[in-house]
């Protein structure tokens, strides 16, 4: 079976630089994201068996938090790894045929 990468920025941050959450602008894209990607007529209709967010840092927690509700909803463990960490992204990929998409 082939693979499809999708690669997504995380949502908005806030605009405090005290906060490394996100903005209301942003957990409500979140919430978009994980109803269009789980759609049957959406985009991936569902069909993500990996889901990959970088690890949360002293500046942010964006994309774990971007892409939980999606993990959420379909049922899936959200992967974390250090953001220069290609070599962990490139062994979660094989392992899970079909979609994956990273954040």
């Amino acid at each position: 079976m082939k693979h499809r990468l999708v690669l997504i920025r995380h949502a908005e941050e806030p605009d405090s630089d005290s906060d490394r959450g996100l903005s209301w602008r942003g957990r409500s894209r979140r919430a978009a994201l994980a109803w269009a990607m789980c759609d049957p007529g959406g985009l991936l209709a569902g069909e993500v068996p990996c889901l990959i967010a970088a690890s949360d840092n002293d500046d942010s927690c964006r994309p774990r938090l971007t892409v939980e509700p999606l993990g959420t909803v379909m049922t899936r463990q959200v992967h974390t790894v250090d953001d220069a960490d290609f070599a962990g992204v490139s062994s979660l990929v094989p392992s899970h045929p079909g979609h994956c998409l990273i954040c």
